[in-house]
């Protein structure tokens, strides 16, 4: 069987939308949190609530990591934006996440790094293509950085 794709998700809209568009949908319960496999387009999914905020989708995240064979995890939801280009329903694909919160200036370092990994983390290239070629009417979707706190 081919690796799943997991999703992770704040809020039940988000991810009741995804489950409705897979087949064959059975779920697994570990750690109070309930995943939700399936298939779209001949592609296995794995959809789960992580709850809000980062913590949570870390924690989610790491238990899709060593409970399923995942080959891609992706962290959809809505969000602000600064850039004015951007309206309501707007999609931005991720290449780059940085911190906006993440300060240790106290101890000498930059705001936003995090020591051991800097302060970008850089989207895999090969999603970030397959990402890039999904069109859905009347969305506009843009490439750029995303800034989590």
């Amino acid at each position: 069987m081919n690796k799943y794709i997991g999703i992770i998700a704040a809020e039940n809209e988000e991810i009741e939308a995804i489950k409705n568009t897979m087949k064959n949908v059975d779920e697994v319960k570990i750690y109070n949190l309930t995943f939700y496999r399936g298939i779209i387009n001949n592609n296995n999914y794995i959809v789960v609530k992580c709850g809000v905020g980062k913590v949570n989708a870390a924690r989610t995240a790491q238990i899709l990591i060593d409970k399923f064979d995942v080959e891609y995890i992706i962290n959809l939801g809505s969000a602000g934006a600064v850039n004015d280009k951007l309206n309501i329903g707007d999609i931005v694909i991720g290449q780059r996440l940085v911190q906006h919160d993440f300060d240790l200036t106290a101890f000498g370092r930059e705001k936003g790094d995090i020591p051991e990994t800097g302060k970008i983390f850089k989207c895999d290239e090969n999603l970030l293509k397959q990402c890039e070629k999904i069109e859905i009417e009347k969305i506009k979707r843009t490439v750029g950085t995303i800034a989590s706190g």
